[in-house]
């Protein structure tokens, strides 16, 4: 889990919701955590924009015919359109991650840790541990970062970096939007 999920309490909740079943199925790595990130903000994403479509899933468009005459008709509005794709798109992770009930039963184990020497661990010992190390994720306290050091660091002469799928989807709704807005 990324340090600044401990700081913000909606994503630590998301990502507890989310990953930690697969942290106690022993089917999560530290490599997984660039991609189960990107689950989680797409998770938070969609909750905003499922709200909206939950609150309004049609709006009416209105138009002029060449004869003058307004006509109006009922559309699926770009929440609602977002918050399907962005479903789907969290549904695709989540499989990738074995975290579906279909996808759950084609996953094997990760493979445990070398013991050490002459150190037989239970079943119960290891789990303990498990636990703990979870427990100890929520318990640590917040790092101060220095963002000026941070910030300073960066070489600005690299170009954009790619768009993430989430503000790829953001700059869709934007535009989808925009086709629907009449003014």
């Amino acid at each position: 889990m990324p340090p600044e999920f401990k700081e913000d309490p909606k994503r630590l909740s998301v990502w507890k919701m989310l990953f930690g079943p697969l942290q106690k199925r022993r089917t999560l790595t530290k490599a997984d955590s660039a991609a189960a990130v990107l689950v989680v903000e797409q998770w938070l994403l969609w909750e905003v924009v499922n709200a909206e479509a939950q609150a309004r899933p049609f709006s009416e468009v209105t138009w002029r015919d060449s004869a003058g005459h307004e006509h109006t008709k009922a559309v699926e509005s770009a929440a609602l359109k977002a918050a399907a794709t962005l479903h789907r798109t969290i549904m695709q992770g989540l499989q990738q991650f074995s975290a579906t009930p279909a996808s759950r039963e084609k996953t094997k184990k990760t493979k445990e840790p070398a013991l050490k020497p002459g150190k037989v661990q239970t079943v119960a010992e290891r789990l303990d541990e498990e636990i703990a190390a979870l427990e100890q994720q929520t318990e640590d306290p917040v790092v101060a970062v220095d963002d000026e050091g941070v910030l300073s660091e960066i070489d600005e002469t690299l170009a954009d970096p790619p768009m993430t799928e989430t503000e790829k989807l953001l700059r869709e709704a934007d535009a989808a939007l925009a086709e629907e807005d009449p003014s």
